[in-house]
């Protein structure tokens, strides 16, 4: 649903930063931002300042002990809970 309505705000130049609660759900998200045929980089691939290339509209945050440099850098912020059934 959050994708779906990051998708629908249709704003220029938006780069949407991920970051799963849990490690074990990297590759999971990843697998997501596949099948939905988004251009993203894993946080683990980037070098430490950070680059993002153009048109790379989502970042998965794979990596620990970043919040605090995510929420800096950001304008906004969505803190969401999942809870499954």
């Amino acid at each position: 649903m959050v994708l779906d309505a990051i998708t629908n705000t249709n704003i220029p130049h938006l780069l949407t930063v991920i970051v799963p609660r849990h490690p074990q759900r990297f590759d999971e998200v990843a697998t997501l931002l596949d099948k939905r045929g988004f251009k993203y980089v894993r946080r683990s691939a980037l070098s430490d300042n950070f680059r993002v290339n153009q048109g790379v509209a989502y970042v998965l945050g794979d990596s620990m002990g970043e919040m605090f440099t995510y929420y800096a850098a950001c304008d906004v912020a969505f803190i969401a809970a999942v809870y499954y059934r």
